[in-house]
């Protein structure tokens, strides 16, 4: 709690400190019951679809709490028509950074096709033993292009 915060409460009379005190507990309360679940590939598709409109590959991560709680996003690279890059040791950094213990790869096919590629599948590989490593739970990895997407995890790659 910071000094100006405590100085104000410690001026209250203990009958408005209560009351100031239940006050921010709703409302921190209300603020968990909001955060936004990545708990399936649907609910990633809808967070990264603007990948879907991108003429060049981008390669992304989204990190998430124990639960799947949102906690943000990272665009890694941003590439070429066909081919971007997943940095092994900048997911596993990022992670770490925001406490996360679970990370979602996501990127774009421009090409329209959602099938994942000999090198999706290596890069994939690659992130989920460093995660393991670390105990990060690789969650899925979503690949997205058109209206469409292809899950890793759905398709029982992961």
């Amino acid at each position: 709690m910071n000094a100006r915060f405590q100085n104000y409460i410690e001026a209250l009379t203990p009958k408005k400190r209560d009351l100031v005190c239940e006050a921010v507990k709703e409302y921190l309360q209300g603020e968990a019951d909001e955060v936004e679940l990545m708990c399936n590939a649907q609910a990633v598709f809808k967070k990264c679809r603007w990948l879907s409109m991108e003429s060049e590959e981008h390669a992304m991560i989204v990190l998430c709490n124990k639960r799947y709680g949102f906690i943000k996003s990272v665009v890694l690279s941003d590439g070429c028509q066909d081919c971007t890059f997943f940095d092994v040791r900048k997911v596993i950094h990022e992670a770490l950074m925001c406490n996360a213990l679970s990370v979602i790869m996501v990127h774009n096919h421009p090409s329209g096709g959602t099938s994942p590629s000999r090198d999706d599948d290596k890069v994939t590989e690659a992130i989920k033993k460093a995660c393991e490593l670390m105990r990060i739970r690789l969650a899925d990895h979503v690949i997205i292009a058109g209206g469409n997407y292809y899950s890793y995890a759905e398709n029982g790659k992961i």
